[in-house]
Order: structure tokens, then C-alpha cells, then sequence
């Protein structure tokens, strides 16, 4: 990725899978509030955790 800011490219290209991978969740998901939470709970901390690991390496390159 060899752009002036890489980090930014990242976020722009992931931001659209994290709506598509969250839009198939809510369509598809039975309406137990239990599953819900534990499914967004488990989306966001994998998600934050990739995006500061690859964010940081993007920008030391």
C-alpha cells in the first residue's frame, strides 16, 4: 500500500466489510437479545484489536 496515508486506506476499504458482515447478522440472526450482544460483543473486539495491530504497522512503514 504505498499511499501517503496507508492507515486511512485500510479503514475505507474495511469500514464497507464491517456493514455488509453486520447487515447479514441483524437480517439473519433470531431475535434473542443474548445472541445479539454476544455476536456485536465479539465483532468489536476483534475488529478494534486488527485495526489498532495493522494501523500501527501500516503507519511505521
Amino acid at each position: 500500500m504505498k499511499t501517503d496515508n496507508p492507515a486511512m486506506l485500510f479503514l475505507v476499504i474495511n469500514i464497507f466489510k464491517d456493514i455488509i458482515w453486520v447487515g447479514y447478522w441483524l437480517i439473519n440472526l433470531e431475535t434473542s437479545q443474548t445472541n445479539f450482544l454476544f455476536l456485536i460483543g465479539i465483532f468489536l473486539v476483534t475488529s478494534f484489536a486488527l485495526y489498532f495491530k495493522v494501523i500501527r504497522f501500516l503507519n511505521r512503514s
